[in-house]
């Protein structure tokens, strides 16, 4: 047997019956450990040196102010389209829309944000419901004009379910929409079984393509999300055979797997644990062939994996996401929150709402939210994961516990395990290749 000492900041995974690897998560390394057959026997020790070194480190991160404001757009909850796990459930039938009355009160809320948020970046995120709608340009149109007159430059991410993009492509390129993220659930057969068009003469998927097709080539960029889950698994090979022939990914294209989990919509539906379902992905991807293995995996701590085995510097998060960062998502009730999956449950999650003419935004709500971080959460504090969660999915937590101060946390050793024995074993293919 073999022993080997590991520190406060590090886990060791087996690989297999000749090496193991040492993940330090506090200097972002990775360390091979040769087992030439033999049982690893692991000793975690606590180094006064780390804790000092790590301290210095979260002090330098603390210092890091935020650069710009995320400005999240429900024109309406209307959707033309019905998806199985939709986290929105009866909210998309409200009856609510923004119109032209709406633009100048958003413009003076957004500009008093920016003024207390201290940034003079502006970031847009379009989405529903479905925003590309016939009915939302009655709101776009005037807003978007508008806030280029008030803001001058800015990004917008349109997050949409494909079907209407093509009707209305000069409008959204004049608004200076540079990013789309558009969802396709697998095959032609399995993502019409689970993303059904309101109309049912319509092929969701063929419609959801011939976007695609439009947003590639105007040169815009697209992330394709697939909502995974048991049910899609064996249809993955039949997409990316499709995906290389459209070709897709030679232009500003990337591709996701994303797994489905308890949103509070569909509680008599039973999702599996993520690792469950990390571990059927990876069977699949492994059973069909390597070029078929397009998408990156969006699981907890898989993008830090990525950036250790390319080299890369990966990202640090001191928040899990813009809910505790610096977003701010208006919907069409007059509601304001932090957290799109928090929209229509106030209780938890509101923050503002307007009055009269005007946005009136609790800014001691606010600061509720922006206070969660790693830092603030006392599980978090001496937790060796805690840079790459950031505490955590505030909606899941508050789901679980009631509290905004928990954590939620995922199952990092299970799934660094998992996801550095594919990695691992596909990167040695690459080798023997070359």
């Amino acid at each position: 047997m073999k022993t080997i000492k590991i520190n406060q900041f590090q886990s060791y995974y087996d690989m297999d019956d000749q090496k193991g690897v040492i993940v330090d998560f506090l200097s972002a390394t990775m360390i091979f450990i040769g087992k030439g057959g033999k049982e690893i026997n692991v000793i975690e020790k606590f180094i006064k040196e780390y804790e000092q070194a790590e301290s210095q480190f979260n002090k330098r991160l603390s210092k890091i102010k935020n650069k710009n404001v995320e400005i999240v757009l429900i024109p309406s909850y209307n959707c033309n389209m019905n998806c199985i796990y939709c986290y929105e459930g009866g909210i998309k039938k409200a009856p609510y829309y923004f119109d032209k009355n709406n633009v100048n009160p958003l413009l003076r809320a957004i500009r008093t944000i920016m003024k207390n948020e201290k940034v003079k970046k502006l970031h847009f995120t379009l989405m529903g419901g479905e925003p590309i709608m016939k009915h939302n340009f009655d709101f776009c149109d005037p807003f978007f004009k508008q806030a280029k007159q008030e803001f001058g430059q800015f990004t917008i991410l349109c997050i949409s379910n494909g079907l209407e993009i093509t009707d209305h492509m000069d409008q959204l390129l004049d608004y200076g929409i540079d990013s789309f993220q558009i969802t396709i659930d697998g095959n032609e057969k399995k993502h019409n079984e689970r993303r059904k068009p309101n109309i049912n003469s319509i092929n969701g998927f063929k419609k959801t393509s011939q976007s695609i097709d439009h947003i590639l080539a105007k040169g815009l960029n697209l992330e394709i999300r697939v909502n995974i889950d048991s049910e899609n698994l064996d249809s993955l090979p039949e997409l990316s055979e499709y995906i290389l022939k459209k070709g897709w990914l030679d232009k500003k294209c990337s591709i996701y797997l994303y797994p489905i989990s308890e949103n509070g919509c569909n509680r008599d539906v039973c999702y599996l644990p993520e690792t469950d379902i990390l571990k059927k992905i990876i069977e699949a991807l492994n059973s069909c062939p390597e070029h078929y293995q397009i998408y990156n995996l969006r699981f907890h701590g898989c993008s830090f994996i990525d950036a250790l085995l390319q080299n890369r510097l990966p990202i640090i998060h001191k928040y899990f996401c813009g809910a505790n960062k610096n977003q701010y998502v208006f919907d069409p009730f007059g509601k304001v929150y932090t957290c799109w999956w928090g929209v229509s449950q106030e209780k938890y999650f509101k923050v503002g709402e307007i009055i009269g003419e005007n946005y009136e935004i609790n800014n001691i709500k606010v600061r509720e939210w922006r206070n969660r971080n790693i830092n603030t959460i006392l599980k978090c504090v001496k937790c060796k994961f805690k840079y790459i969660c950031g505490a955590g999915c505030s909606y899941k937590a508050i789901s679980r516990t009631k509290s905004l101060y928990e954590p939620n946390c995922a199952d990092f050793d299970k799934i660094f395990k998992i996801y550095l024995q594919y990695k691992l074993k596909n990167k040695t293919k690459e080798n023997k290749r070359i």
